[in-house]
């Protein structure tokens, strides 16, 4: 598995796509400072997880995403993939490629992709876990990292060693085995208050529920012997109801003999009044019929009259359209002999104005032979001009890079003295920072000795609150469990006291002994007798007795008095027992209180170990920083002086350019020149041209006004032509129409004489057969009055009738209220539908009701008797029962999975401490092997700073380079420091190797030689896994297989240049040194 790509979109300095693509061995990223090479670390640490923005070099998250420069603006999101080739399946994960994908908004909102598909952080977090890859792993390695593996406290160095030995995720699940622990006692201890909570509840509805069935009893019986009674009253209802149900079915049939013989007199009558309908409507018909023929013969008479006189119109109108036709055609002949005059004088026009047309065409065709030259003359003088100006401008140009130059190089001669200056003041500045170094670590010891004492005490302190903690729980327990018995033994003496006052005068043995939940055998017949379903009672206590020691029974002493003295007792014990816990209370606030103070001492004292910590890292940043400057300066004095030679060199070249660019643009000056004469003739020739031009124009506009006037004239005589033409066909068309006209009023004349004799005849017949009809229709009304006085008779008998059947029906509706009111009552107190049970068919048993009535009235007395009954308590008992048996098996399941936990946490622990021993051992080997290598001898391990608790101990490194005595880490110099680190980076690689490591100029405080050691170990390690280092340092380089050049060409905006290296030292040298 190896680090196969690297794409960034908008992280830090890369706002466009930029992708580098790696291959196994080494790969080294070279460029000068501040062109985003660390970018390229902080790009890898970020899309691994990275949560802290100061070890992104940022104040928030979201810068990160490319601010923008002055000519590109800012972006909106960041991006950064990692693509791993895992064709060795060494991740869990069935993929030949993982790609592995962060992205964050300006709105703060971030994503993470595995291959392409959303997950969380803790998914990428757990894929590759005990891979040694991620944002705080031993794989990334920067500078400042370094000095962190060496200067932190040995608790926190332990943590690389943690990810070195694949603990971490076992670490990880012991942590949520422990919350899970805690979260278990939590439940176990809420489920304990809730048992003993129900456990009280339950026996108080117990006793309730014992009240709910007894009162149950006496209202069933209450309720059987009141329904025998609605049962009763309901047959004697039935039975009178039906009785009337008979008088009013006779009323009923008489009734409907009498609306039958209604409904016949009623067909009748309607029978005739259709008749009587159909000959009024006849009547009416004709009488409309002959007022239509009035009106008929009236109408046609008006009509001939109206066509005469429109005939005598027609005619007159015929004549006087004869005179206008004659007038119309003299009109016609004038108008055609003037059109004819008038197209002979337009087809002279048209030839004029066609021969000026000709001309104007020959003398524009010449005025835009002259525009044309004019043109071309003032294109050239442009593009002279142009090329003029840019001849100046490189003049201009020139004399300025020449000045820019000068005054350069006078800056860099002030610069290199300031330099000077600055390297004599660092030097100075360097040695006073590591004298206050050497004081700032003697205080921070002194620090820490106080700062452990102070913590030990609160150890101690909290073991004993420990202590009197646990005191404090059994004694809880305790009085809990007496609490438990004393509500036993008051639920049993008021079930003892209840079952006296039950069977009070059974018998004097019944004070013996009370035997539960058996029944008894034949063996012992006769001693015991059943006094309730499950509990017996002996007639002598030596029965009794004898019973209980067989073992078949349960003796319950009916003495209440031992038992109010047992719970006196109880109650006393559980005072006691407060009182101590009590005492216990006040000791734990002492010891907290105690605790407490100490802890405000330690905080202030860690606050103070904090700072000191902090000044010593301002320090050794303040000491690392002021060595880089100085190695800053050096290198840049240096340049200045090949900055001096290449200005020089380029000041002479500028100088020549300038000649020749004068020379050019004295001829350019002169061609303008001859071309502007050139263009000043042509317009004078083109100005000639456009007064002949102007001549010509105005004569064709004068002939065509001319023939304009023509033919407007011509017009208006073609229209006055068409219009006589048209006004004498219209005289002919209507004089014909008028002639059509006459002929057809005559024939309506004559057809409206001939219908107005036929309608008088009509006339005649319908007055006779009307006549007829009205005496009909006179005999048919007398019939019917007859018939309708026949129906009021029979009417009245009938309302008599019904009178009587609503008394009949009223008498049974009360006998129907009374039924439903027993029906209702019984529903509404006891629940009960009577019609379920009733049987109507049923023949009335020998029932005393009297007696049924009196045991009515003493049940519901005994009924009133039990006062307040809680009739739910059954169901409720029942319930809480099921509850109770819950939280009991849940009590045990909480108990088990607390077990399984402890187990868990025990098993991780060893297999912890196996696995850590193991990787300790082999990297305590390959350090001091390591150290050996680079430093040229000398000693070195590594130690726990406990032992006994190896999980959680921290670790010290112990040094001894050739030459001098063994110290602590922390006590070498800075270049010592950073070889002793990347010895036990190489070892910590030789046991456990990551796939991929990059190296942040970690090789920048290391001199020639031991640069040579680091490179060959290097190339070593290149063989099982991949390196990218991050480097000046030309020697580096040279371990490389490719090289990453990153360039900032444009501010702001950093570029990937890359190139493969060959395995020759010399070519290898010359890139470096290029680079």
């Amino acid at each position: 598995m190896f680090l196969k790509e690297l794409e960034l979109v908008g992280f830090k300095s890369f706002p466009e796509r930029t992708t580098l693509r790696f291959e196994r061995g080494i790969s080294a990223i070279v460029g000068p400072n501040g062109c985003g090479k660390s970018n390229i670390f902080d790009a890898i640490r970020w899309v691994l997880g990275e949560q802290s923005t100061k070890a992104l070099r940022s104040l928030k998250m979201e810068d990160v995403i490319f601010t923008g420069t002055d000519k590109k603006p800012s972006l909106g999101m960041a991006e950064v993939t990692l693509v791993f080739c895992n064709k060795s399946r060494q991740i869990g994960f069935d993929n030949d490629e993982i790609e592995v994908c962060r992205r964050i908004f300006r709105s703060g909102e971030s994503q993470y992709l595995l291959n392409r598909a959303p997950v969380r952080l803790k998914d990428i977090m757990d894929l590759f876990m005990g891979t040694g890859i991620g944002a705080e792993s031993y794989s990334l390695v920067e500078q400042g990292k370094i000095g962190m593996i060496l200067s932190t406290r040995p608790e926190e160095r332990r943590l690389i060693f943690d990810e070195v030995s694949g603990i971490t995720k076992y670490k990880n699940q012991k942590k949520e085995a422990l919350r899970k622990l805690e979260e278990t006692d939590q439940n176990l201890l809420r489920v304990n208050d809730i048992i003993v909570e129900v456990r009280r509840e339950i026996n108080s509805l117990e006793r309730q529920a014992n009240k709910a069935r007894r009162y149950k009893q006496v209202f069933e019986d209450l309720k059987g012997k009141e329904t025998i009674i609605a049962k009763l009253e309901i047959r004697r209802i039935e039975k009178d109801n039906s009785q009337l149900r008979e008088k009013i079915l006779d009323s009923e049939n008489q009734i409907n003999a009498r609306e039958e013989e209604i409904n016949s007199h009623r067909e009748s009558i309607s029978a005739r009044l259709a008749k009587i309908e159909q000959l009024d409507e006849e009547v009416s018909f004709s009488h409309d019929k002959l007022i239509n023929i009035d009106n008929l013969i009236n109408n046609n008479a008006q009509r001939i009259k109206v066509n005469q006189e429109r005939i005598a119109e027609l005619n007159s109108r015929v004549e006087n359209l004869k005179d206008q036709l004659r007038e119309a055609g003299v009109r016609i002949e004038n108008a055609r002999m003037n059109l004819e005059n008038f197209q002979k004088e337009h087809s002279n026009l048209e030839e004029v104005v066609k021969q000026k047309e000709g001309l104007l065409a020959k003398k524009q065709n010449e005025y835009e032979e002259a525009n044309s030259s004019i043109k071309d003359s003032q294109d050239k003088i442009k593009q002279s001009k142009v090329l003029v100006i840019d001849l100046v401008s490189d003049v201009t140009r020139a004399n300025n890079e020449i000045a820019d130059l000068q005054a350069h190089l006078k800056s860099q001669l002030l610069r290199q003295k300031r330099l000077e200056i600055e390297k004599a003041n660092t030097k100075e500045e360097k040695d006073k920072a590591e004298e206050v170094l050497g004081e700032n670590i003697s205080e921070l010891n002194k620090v820490e000795s106080e700062f452990n004492q102070l913590n030990n005490r609160i150890n101690d302190i909290g073991q004993s609150r420990q202590k009197e903690s646990s005191e404090r729980d059994e004694l809880i327990r305790d009085i809990q469990d007496l609490e438990n018995e004393k509500i036993a033994l008051q639920s049993q003496k008021e079930f003892l006291e209840e079952l006296k006052l039950k069977y009070e005068g059974i018998s004097e043995s019944l004070n013996a002994v009370l035997f539960l939940d058996k029944s008894p055998g034949e063996d012992i017949s006769g001693i015991l007798i059943k006094v309730k379903e499950q509990s017996l009672c002996a007639d002598e206590q030596s029965a009794g007795l004898k019973y209980k020691l067989s073992g078949e029974a349960k003796p319950m002493p009916l003495d209440t008095e031992a038992i109010t003295q047992r719970i006196g007792h109880i109650q006393i014990e559980i005072d006691r027992k407060k009182k101590e816990q009590e005492e216990i209370d006040l000791r734990i606030r002492g010891l907290a209180e105690a605790e407490e103070g100490l802890r405000q001492q330690a905080k202030a004292s860690e606050m103070l170990l904090s700072n000191k910590r902090i000044q010593k890292d301002g320090i050794m940043k303040q000491l690392e920083k002021i060595q880089q400057e100085y190695e800053v300066l050096t290198l840049e004095l240096e340049d200045l002086e090949n900055q001096f030679k290449e200005l020089n060199d380029k000041q002479a070249q500028l100088e020549k350019k300038l000649n020749h660019c004068c020379q050019e643009q004295k001829a350019q000056e002169d061609l303008v020149g001859s071309l502007e004469e050139h263009i000043h003739d042509c317009r004078i020739n083109r100005e000639k041209i456009l007064v002949e031009i102007t001549q010509v124009k105005t004569e064709i506009e004068s002939q065509k006004e001319r023939l304009t006037q023509q033919v407007k004239t011509e017009a208006l005589l073609m229209i006055a032509f068409r219009e006589s033409r048209q006004l004498f066909e219209n005289y002919s068309g209507e004089i014909d129409q008028s002639k059509l006209k006459i002929k057809q009023l005559n024939e309506e004349s004559e057809e409206l004489g001939r219908r107005s004799t036929e309608a008088r005849e009509e006339k005649l017949s319908l007055q006779e057969s009307q006549d007829k009809q009205q005496k009909e229709f006179k005999e048919l009304n007398a019939i019917q009055e007859s018939d309708k006085g026949k129906i009021d008779s029979l009417n009245e008998n009938i309302e008599e009738l019904r009178k009587s059947m609503y008394e009949y029906q009223m008498q049974a509706k009360e006998f129907d209220f009374k039924r439903i009111s027993i029906h209702d009552r019984i529903k509404q107190v006891y629940k009960l539908e009577l019609e379920s049970i009733f049987d109507p068919s049923a023949e009335e048993e020998n029932i005393d009701k009297e007696n049924l009535g009196l045991e009515i009235a003493e049940l519901s007395r005994k009924l009133d008797s039990y006062g307040t009954v809680n009739l739910i308590a059954i169901e409720e008992y029942e319930e809480l029962k099921k509850r109770y048996d819950f939280l009991m098996h849940q009590e045990q399941d909480l108990s088990k999975a607390k077990h399984s936990l402890h187990e868990a946490i025990n098993k991780i622990n060893r297999t912890t401490r196996q696995m850590f021993f193991d990787t300790f051992k082999k990297i305590q080997v390959e350090f001091h092997t390591y150290f050996r290598l680079l430093f040229g001898g000398g000693e070195a391990e590594i130690i726990l700073t406990d032992e006994e608790n190896p999980l959680e101990s921290g670790i010290e490194i112990i040094c001894r380079p050739p030459g001098k005595k063994l110290q602590n880490v922390v006590a070498l110099s800075g270049g010592e420091k950073s070889l002793s680190a990347v010895a036990l980076i190489f070892a910590i690689f030789k046991v456990k190797p990551a796939p991929f490591c990059v190296l942040d100029e970690i090789d920048a405080a290391l001199d020639e030689a031991n640069i040579n050691r680091f490179g060959t170990i290097l190339q070593e390690f290149a063989r099982i896994s991949q390196f990218l280092v991050i480097t000046h340092n030309k020697r580096t380089i040279a371990s490389a297989n490719v090289m990453y050049g990153i360039t900032m060409q444009e501010a702001g905006i950093s570029k990937i240049v890359s190139a493969k290296l060959s395995v020759r030292q010399e070519e290898s040298s010359e890139l470096a040194a290029v680079a």
